[in-house]
């Protein structure tokens, strides 16, 4: 289901959350995390975290990315947000027992996603089960004429590498050329 533990993943995010944000905005999210919410309260609380989260960069350190990238390998949130972060987190917690639901869940917010969602649901790709469910919506991300959104696929992100076939791959690439991103 998931290329990497999970279980020891999400608690480096969650310390690494708590260090960035009020302890009354790590309560609410937790709070978040913790129940069966409804997509419809799921989707709320996606959209509300930047209100509760606040956006200042986060300062992960040399010591912490190495960990993460231990347990998710080439995995990286350098440059990232609060709100970035805690997005990926919160996504990390919906229930995957039912493929089909987990995958239209995700599906939807891409759907109904403004730009800063669109970055952290991409950035998300390397961590979210099921990976070659998401080949198609990582294709159609670099289509995107989104600076950020392109930037969230192809910086410092393993799973285009992992997971996306020859020619996806060699459209990335050209797009990155065209629009002159650099290879982080």
């Amino acid at each position: 289901m998931f290329t990497y533990d999970i279980e020891k993943f999400k608690p480096l995010l969650t310390d690494l959350i708590a260090r960035h944000v009020s302890p009354d905005a790590k309560d609410w999210l937790l709070a978040q995390g913790n129940h069966a919410a409804s997509a419809a309260a799921f989707n709320a609380a996606f959209a509300a975290l930047p209100r509760k989260t606040g956006k200042a960069p986060v300062n992960a350190g040399p010591e912490n990315e190495a960990g993460l990238s231990a347990i998710r390998k080439d995995f990286s949130i350098a440059g990232w947000s609060v709100d970035r972060l805690a997005r990926v987190w919160l996504l990390l917690t919906l229930d995957t027992t039912d493929k089909e639901r987990y995958k239209s869940n995700i599906e939807n917010l891409f759907l109904a996603a403004e730009m800063n969602e669109l970055v952290a649901l991409y950035s998300a790709l390397p961590l979210l089960a099921y990976s070659p469910i998401w080949v198609q919506r990582c294709t159609e991300g670099n289509r995107s004429n989104l600076g950020v959104v392109l930037e969230a696929i192809m910086y410092r992100n393993p799973y285009p590498a992992e997971n996306l076939p020859e020619p996806a791959w060699n459209q990335m690439v050209l797009k990155a050329l065209f629009t002159e991103k650099s290879w982080n």
